[in-house]
């Protein structure tokens, strides 16, 4: 069994480009959706080139000022994050429709970190499993399931989330969580001689601190 811990998730200093893994969140993105959008409506009005000149800067208008509103809402829920305001954060993302597929994972990412501090951890995994059928190397997605289930009580599950997740990635937020689970190993609160291998196996892998690993 593992040993209980302070699991509560908060990455306040972590930026929406870190999120989009490195990918800047920045206004030269709504350029490009506005300019994409506008050039499938302009294409899809030919049959009229009367009712194309009479939409199309309307409907231009109309998707620079739903880009924006997007944009906004998804900083708006993750400064209501940061502030511990996860219902708040969680109205807004459920609002959020038909997003750019970048996006769309962003807000299912959000959701689960509310969800998980809500408790409702069942939905929580359910959401960070969509993120990372889009995306298997997004961590913060993995640690989420990982925490959930520790929170569950599913304790093996957990550390299954863990092992294979970093099996094929490298340790970023999970290397303080090896660290603690090479302590939980020298405490002898986790037993398995394969899952302990593999977890040192990991450490090592991931340079965990040295010092915890002497033992």
């Amino acid at each position: 069994m593992l040993k209980k811990k302070d699991n509560k998730i908060s990455f306040r200093r972590v930026t929406l480009g870190n999120y989009l893994n490195n990918v800047d969140f920045n206004r030269k993105l709504v350029i490009e959706i506005v300019n994409s959008k506008a050039k499938s409506s302009t294409l899809s009005c030919k049959t009229s080139q009367k009712v194309r000149k009479k939409k199309q800067e309307p409907l231009l208008d109309f998707y620079k000022i739903t880009t924006k509103n997007m944009i906004d809402e998804i900083q708006k829920s993750k400064d209501l994050i940061d502030n511990e305001q996860y219902e708040s954060a969680l109205n807004i993302l459920n609002r959020l429709k038909e997003l750019p597929p970048k996006y769309e994972n962003l807000r299912l990412l959000f959701s689960s970190i509310c969800l998980y501090n809500l408790k409702d951890y069942k939905s929580a995994i359910d959401f960070a499993d969509k993120v990372l059928q889009e995306n298997e190397k997004n961590e913060f997605a993995s640690q989420i399931k990982y925490l959930s289930y520790f929170e569950l009580k599913e304790y093996d599950t957990a550390l299954n989330e863990i092992i294979s997740f970093l099996s094929k990635n490298k340790a970023d937020l999970y290397k303080v969580t090896l660290e603690e689970l090479l302590i939980d190993i020298k405490d002898g609160f986790i037993n398995k001689d394969e899952t302990i291998s593999k977890i040192k196996e990991l450490a090592l892998k991931n340079n965990a601190d040295q010092n915890i690993m002497d033992f």
